[in-house]
């Protein structure tokens, strides 16, 4: 995908601080100069037309000269490509295109909106690109999509959903957030990197009423548990039918979690909907060393409550 410039032969050497700033970002930028006609090899200007997501255009002037520029800048309109132009064409046409094409008054002042806009142009060929390798390989830009390939642990495809503009705490059909799938689907690496990509913690799947350190204690996931922990999860949260993430690890008996949970600051006197702590229920099922472990961690003043 590149960025064209089309201009008039005499006029080219106008651009060479623009294009010396393309060259620097490392930015394809495809030059073709039109000679006193007008004219532009058909090969050069078909061939870069067929790459080209931006282009520029140095005088509305162009557009008298030749019929081919004519037909390139109807061709980028109708693809949906971005022009940037000096001058304004006398044809009323061009204000059903005033979204499509911006126009500038001088050479100077095209040059300084295309490099203060650039990251933003970059981003949205970035997001362009993703799209159109996902339809072209018929994977459609939905959540539930989304979705199958959180739990299928395809960091590529997902990588192109977010590119491509999907919401990284968007949810499924059932309302359950892709930080929820991938914990409850035991995917270490997608938790990682949907958190570095902003995924809430704390969302509450509307299935079970679970968050994500819920969903991963429910699935015994301790590498997961762990990462969550780290990460600030709230480690105190009530589910949807009543149990805190405690009370969760207490009733799978998992030592190891219950030992992440108390350690950064789960409360093992926390109640659940039938008022019962997980201290409390690790004494009725006589899990004695959950038991001795909680106690730890119970503060002195209440130990004798």
């Amino acid at each position: 995908m590149n960025w064209l410039l089309l201009t008039l032969s005499d006029k080219a050497s106008d651009f060479i601080q623009l294009r010396n700033y393309f060259e620097d970002q490392q930015i394809p930028l495809v030059t073709l100069e039109a000679d006193e006609h007008g004219y532009i090899p058909h090969k050069g200007l078909t061939d870069a037309l067929a790459e080209t997501v931006y282009c520029i255009i140095d005088s509305a002037d162009i557009l008298s000269n030749n019929k081919d520029i004519v037909f390139a800048i109807g061709y980028m309109l109708g693809k949906g490509v971005s022009i940037f132009m000096t001058g304004r064409p006398d044809s009323p046409l061009y204000n059903y295109f005033s979204e499509q094409i911006q126009f500038f008054s001088s050479i100077e002042e095209l040059s300084e909106s295309v490099r203060q806009h650039l990251p933003e142009y970059i981003s949205m060929i970035n997001r362009k690109q993703a799209l159109q390798s996902l339809v072209s390989r018929g994977i459609p830009f939905t959540p539930d999509c989304f979705s199958f390939h959180i739990a299928s642990d395809n960091m590529r495809e997902c990588s192109l959903f977010i590119t491509a503009g999907m919401d990284v705490n968007c949810c499924d059909s059932a309302g359950v957030s892709m930080l929820n799938i991938a914990s409850r689907t035991g995917k270490l690496d997608m938790v990682t990197w949907l958190l570095a990509h902003g995924a809430d913690i704390n969302a509450i799947a509307r299935d079970r009423g679970y968050t994500p350190i819920m969903d991963a204690i429910w699935k015994m996931k301790p590498d997961i548990v762990e990462v969550l922990v780290n990460h600030g999860a709230d480690l105190n949260v009530i589910s949807k039918d009543g149990q805190p993430p405690l009370v969760l690890a207490v009733g799978n008996g998992n030592e190891t979690i219950c030992r992440l949970l108390v350690e950064h600051g789960a409360d093992p006197l926390i109640k659940d909907s039938m008022g019962m702590s997980a201290l409390a229920y690790a004494r009725l099922f006589k899990k004695e060393r959950l038991v001795a472990l909680l106690e730890k961690y119970v503060p002195e003043e209440k130990k004798q409550s």
